[in-house]
């Protein structure tokens, strides 16, 4: 933008110094040509009023010193014509009418037009004007009139080196205020748009800030056009609002599984104190009052993890997938459904603790719910890197569409269309998935749901150590 900003002020430049520049050109060259034929045409007159006499009587000795004279200091040709364009005197020796005529480009064979018009009386100016390239010289012409006829003419060719130098000399300083000019406004364009883009520069780190998770991120006071100040103090503004937005949530997240953890230590103590230690039945049930414990604890991972180093900890992905699989079996066979498991041991990683846990613990259980009776979930692993396993929770239920499952990760997100009611009984929150999406972006790891040929859900979990992480952060 800085780029484009600088541009447009250039070219704005360009176009209205151009827009002095070239009138200002021509006016130079318009009123040098006419500065220098009024003073010819001046000239020509006195020259026409002292030949009258010579054209009557034929006595030519003064006229002819008179434009020899003017020859000789102002290096112009003149010839002095009768009324039949015949030479009556001349400014050097031998010089005719065509020479005179030649010299300023016009035809030699005959008298030129504007020699006509003076013969006849008229005064004619020389068409065009003079340009710093021109090399032709002036041509002049004036009547000679006697009682108001005319008998004769003067014809005087003028250089126009000295008028063509003097053009070419404004032209130049022209050019040189020009390109002072275009210097200047560069030097300035860039200072220039810096203050006017120094606010939206400021805006952006700010924005990156905030996106980077630094919610008290804010436009310092700058200066700049008022437009962009009030769109600064309307982000710090709106950054304020989200951010007492997040805190209230967060604030209640943690409440919430900080109180819900109190009552289930009270239940597993009273489970526990039923005895009948090592039945199948008493073990279900602290397993599962362990899961949500574990479930209080992510929620309090999330609600502090803006605000605290959460604790990684190498976890073995076969051990906690094959915990997950026993503790689901029940239920399973009450729907007549299986749980396959195929992960080769020792596949281990540096991640958060728990997070893998719930993630399989609300896979397992939306496909057991929403996959109908006699669904089979197989959950798969393999080990991509070093620093990289990838978990595959798959099942052959109806599935969803694939717009549906890019939306099913969004908070409070139901399948709602007629044409696939959900039983009230399988009816969830929507907020299973996106916990645990929630709690895997704590740890830069993945979570993405796919269509699975020819029918179910395919969930794909990649879970990243510390050198992966710091890849992916870099």
């Amino acid at each position: 933008m800085h780029r484009r900003l600088v541009g447009v002020v250039l070219a704005l430049l360009v176009v209205a110094t151009l827009g002095l520049a070239l009138p200002l050109a021509y006016a130079v060259v318009d009123r040098e040509s006419h500065q220098m034929l009024l003073d010819r045409t001046a000239d020509a007159a006195r020259l026409s009023s002292l030949a009258e006499n010579a054209v009557l009587t034929g006595q030519v000795q003064g006229i002819t010193a008179e434009v020899e004279t003017y020859d000789q200091i102002f290096g112009i040709s003149a010839v002095v014509l009768d009324a039949e364009a015949d030479v009556v005197a001349a400014s050097s020796p031998g010089l005719t009418l065509a020479e005179v005529q030649a010299a300023s480009g016009e035809s030699a064979q005959q008298p030129a037009e504007q020699v006509l018009a003076a013969l006849a009386g008229v005064r004619q100016e020389p068409e065009g004007r003079i340009w710093p390239w021109s090399t032709e010289q002036m041509l002049v012409t004036e009547p000679v009139n006697d009682s108001g006829e005319t008998i004769g003419a003067v014809v005087t060719s003028s250089p126009t080196t000295a008028v063509t130098r003097s053009m070419w000399i404004q032209w130049a300083v022209i050019a040189a205020a020009v390109a002072a000019t275009l210097l200047l406004g560069a030097l300035a364009a860039r200072p220039i748009s810096r203050w006017v883009l120094r606010p939206v520069a400021q805006l952006a780190q700010t924005v990156e800030a905030v996106r980077g998770g630094d919610l008290g991120a804010r436009v310092s006071a700058v200066q700049g056009p008022g437009e962009l100040r009030q769109l600064a103090s309307a982000f710090n503004e709106m950054s304020e609002t989200i951010g007492q937005i997040l805190h209230r949530q967060r604030s209640f997240v943690a409440y919430a599984g900080h109180q819900i953890r109190n009552p289930l230590a009270a239940v597993r103590l009273r489970v526990e104190s039923l005895g009948h230690d090592g039945e199948p039945q008493q073990e279900a049930v602290l397993e599962e009052l362990d899961r949500l414990n574990r479930t209080c604890q992510g929620l309090l991972s999330l609600a502090l993890s803006e605000d605290a180093e959460l604790d990684r900890v190498q976890v073995d992905a076969a051990a906690i997938a094959a915990r997950r699989q026993y503790a689901w079996l029940p239920i399973a066979e009450q729907l007549g459904a299986r749980i396959d498991l195929e992960i080769p041991d020792e596949l281990t990683v540096r991640t958060l603790e728990h997070t893998l846990e719930q993630t399989l613990d609300v896979l397992i259980d939306n496909a057991l719910k929403f996959g109908g009776e006699g669904v089979t979930v197989r959950i798969r692993g393999e080990r991509r890197n070093a620093d990289h396993i990838r978990i595959v929770v798959e099942d052959d239920g109806p599935g969803l569409p694939a717009q549906m499952l890019q939306e099913a990760v969004i908070p409070f997100w139901r399948r709602t269309d007629a044409e696939h009611e959900v039983p009230t009984a399988a009816h969830g929150t929507g907020l299973g998935l996106s916990a645990v999406v929630s709690l895997l972006e704590l740890d830069n790891s993945t979570l993405s749901l796919q269509p699975r040929s020819p029918h179910g859900i395919c969930a794909v979990i990649n879970l990243y150590g510390p050198a992966a992480r710091s890849d992916a952060q870099a």
